[in-house]
């Protein structure tokens, strides 16, 4: 059975972001998520969901500048102690909220910046925010936006493949895979997707045609 929740910041929007939270009840949702918490301070926003018998289910942590067309940090290089403190701040509102999963944007990529030296930060930043995440018991997800709502972003499949050699898989071995669709005209199939991508499972290499979405989890990687 499929089970919605509520994006607050796409819905609703003819009411003030924290009359949101009734207008979901109302209308019978159980979950809700929005892109950002900060601007309140999150007793606030948990009681909100208290009262209204909701759960948080996904935010953002935080972009970097938004109203300066920062999209994330994670595979910024020379940005990592803001990303790190970032990466906390967020696990706390996870934590105050009982909301069990952060999503980690990556960034838009910059110009004159080789490709290798941003990939290599992304799943360095990844692996950290992993690590942490996991101890506060909490799962990191990453999400393939498509370039026509976010231009350049930097996890769109054709700018930045997730690294095939098997000594950078197993840095990400503690990760689970889980497909998702991107916007396309076309139907998802292995012949019109726009990469592979080479993952290696806690069990076993495996090879996927498919965009990713990926779910950073406490699992302990195989050897």
């Amino acid at each position: 059975m499929l089970r919605f929740a509520a994006n607050l910041s796409m819905m609703f929007t003819e009411y003030p972001f924290l009359d949101r939270f009734s207008a979901a009840a109302t209308d019978r949702f159980q979950a809700v998520e929005y892109l950002f918490p900060y601007d309140y301070p999150a007793s606030d926003l948990a009681s909100r969901l208290k009262n209204h018998g909701l759960r948080q289910v996904l935010f953002n942590a935080p972009p970097g500048c938004w109203d300066a067309g920062e999209r994330g940090l994670a595979c910024l290089p020379g940005r990592e102690p803001e990303f790190r403190a970032e990466i906390q701040r967020a696990l706390e509102y996870a934590h105050g909220l009982e909301c069990p999963r952060v999503h980690v944007m990556a960034g838009v990529i910059p110009t004159g910046i080789d490709r290798s030296a941003l990939r290599d930060t992304y799943v360095t930043n990844l692996a950290w925010a992993a690590e942490l995440a996991s101890t506060a018991g909490k799962d990191i997800l990453i999400e393939p936006i498509n370039p026509r709502d976010m231009p350049g972003y930097a996890s769109t499949a054709r700018m930045m493949p997730m690294p095939s050699s098997r000594r950078s898989a197993r840095r990400i071995s503690r990760y689970k895979w889980i497909f998702t669709t991107a916007r396309s005209s076309k139907a998802m199939s292995p012949q019109n997707c726009e990469s592979t991508f080479t993952i290696r499972s806690t069990a076993a290499l495996a090879t996927s045609r498919l965009p990713v979405c990926l779910i950073a989890t406490s699992q302990t990687p195989a050897n």
